[in-house]
């Protein structure tokens, strides 16, 4: 991993029933070695011919639609949590349209995150270290605190 501050990481959402049933092309490649999206859009020519315009999009890691949620935690939150008992803050936090996976890839990560978190606080040396922790859904241009029922 590298020393920076911030990182982006991108999942793909395999395409749904619908959208195949719709006829919708995948029009997204993920390249994991290169941590790169690959998005080819379907352009058309003065004579109406199709063509394909390839746009490339780099990423600190990009994560296929095949990746497991165990994967994405070892990816995204575990580094997070080694930060927070090295004197460091961590924040993670998704960003998409509806429907774009946000809730599929992020459920399962606090669960193991607090898992790693009381792990460490056991350890005899961090017996006087305070844990505090915030869940916040931003969704349009309203806050959520998902610890205090959406308050």
């Amino acid at each position: 991993l590298s020393d920076s501050k911030i990182r982006v990481v991108v999942r793909k959402r395999p395409i749904n029933k619908k959208e195949v049933e719709r006829g919708d092309e995948d029009v997204v490649e993920m390249d994991m070695r290169s941590s790169c999206v690959l998005v080819n859009e379907t352009k058309l020519k003065v004579d109406l011919t199709k063509y394909a315009e390839r746009h490339q999009f780099n990423f600190d890691e990009a994560l296929d639609e095949y990746v497991t949620n165990d994967q994405v935690y070892r990816v995204t939150v575990e580094p997070l949590v080694h930060t927070l008992f090295n004197n460091g803050k961590a924040t993670c936090f998704a960003y998409g349209q509806t429907g774009s996976g946000k809730t599929h890839t992020m459920s399962p990560l606090p669960i193991r995150a607090a898992a790693d978190i009381l792990q460490y606080l056991v350890r005899p040396e961090l017996r006087d270290v305070s844990l505090f922790v915030s869940c916040f859904e931003i969704y349009g241009n309203k806050v959520f605190d998902l610890l205090n029922m959406r308050k």
